[in-house]
């Protein structure tokens, strides 16, 4: 009784264990002959086959009291044998799809690339001294220092952007609930192949380009400028705010095993019945160097209100632009 999960004390259970268990023992199909509808759902659970009884071989009951309580007993067998479905799914913007599809560049852009970028943002953006400008040979010193240190920055932020773009990669897993009932205690496992690094996504953001240093002001737009912030001075009283951003509260964060590959974990406490949930994401890594390649990510499925485990698979697909 156990091993099939069926509670001895329940007298339909027992006839069901009894059926398993010769269908197991003598390698035959038994076919389960009942008017019984909550039955036949338990039975059908167990994969045995169901036969409706004949209604010339039904009992005549006339009883109104009797016919009632046998609809309120099919009601709770009913409820009590109903599972809840999930369907895992891929979040790619407003679908939920089983594969994701990314595009990437082969090719880092070259040095020759980089420093034309570089050179039409010094056109752009890079001021130099002019005669009689009324402004100290050290401040344009440091300007031209400063440019150096955002020259510096500027490559940085271009080999980051462009690894943001073609290396960088993420994905967001969830799960519908497709049944009636509410789905408890829900776990999906996922399996990553190695080849990339994987990281919580929390706190991953995309590569910024700051903004070029200011060139330095003469006399008379220091001035001005002080004029013009005059109107903005508050005369009321003013005291700083030491509280700090309220962090948020992460109730789909993924756990993230790394082994020679990647083992992943989401879970959820409840998925109402027609509901979904979408976890958070997560990002994959690939270096430079490397081409991304097309690859799937086995899942495992389990509902603690629910029977056994579900096996799927995503696929995530590569195509180069």
């Amino acid at each position: 009784m156990v091993g099939f999960q069926l509670d001895p004390s329940s007298a339909d259970d027992r006839i069901l264990g009894e059926l398993i268990a010769f269908e197991r023992a003598n390698d035959v199909s038994v076919n389960f002959v009942t008017a019984d509808y909550g039955a036949r759902l338990r039975a059908k659970g167990h994969d045995l086959r169901c036969l409706v009884l004949p209604h010339e071989l039904r009992r005549d009951d006339q009883d109104e009291r009797a016919q009632e309580i046998r609809q309120l007993r099919e009601r709770i067998a009913r409820y009590e044998a109903a599972r809840p479905e999930l369907r895992p799914f891929l979040a790619v913007g407003d679908k939920q799809e089983s594969f994701e599809e990314f595009n990437y560049q082969a090719e880092p852009p070259s040095a020759a690339a980089i420093d034309s970028h570089i050179a039409r943002l010094c056109e752009r953006h890079r001021h130099s001294p002019k005669a009689g400008d009324g402004i100290d040979r050290d401040e344009w010193a440091k300007y031209d220092l400063s440019w150096d240190a955002y020259l510096e920055h500027a490559r940085e932020y271009l080999a980051a952007s462009w690894s943001y773009r073609n290396r960088t990669f993420f994905l967001q897993f969830g799960a519908e609930n497709t049944s009636e009932v509410s789905a408890n205690n829900v776990i999906l496992r996922l399996h990553l192949p190695d080849g990339f690094a994987v990281a919580d996504a929390d706190g991953y953001k995309r590569p910024v380009l700051r903004k070029p240093p200011k060139r330095p002001q003469t006399v008379y737009e220091m001035i001005f400028g002080s004029a013009q912030g005059l109107g903005t001075f508050d005369l009321g009283m003013s005291f700083p705010s030491y509280a700090g951003p309220t962090p948020k509260l992460r109730l789909s964060a993924p756990r993230i095993e790394k082994t020679n590959s990647y083992d992943i974990e989401f879970d959820s406490f409840r998925i109402p019945q027609g509901d979904k949930i979408v976890w958070d994401p997560v990002v994959i890594i690939y270096d430079d160097a490397i081409e991304p390649s097309s690859f799937a990510i086995d899942h495992w499925l389990t509902i603690g209100n629910g029977f056994g485990i579900a096996k799927g698979s995503f696929n995530v697909v590569f195509t180069k632009r």
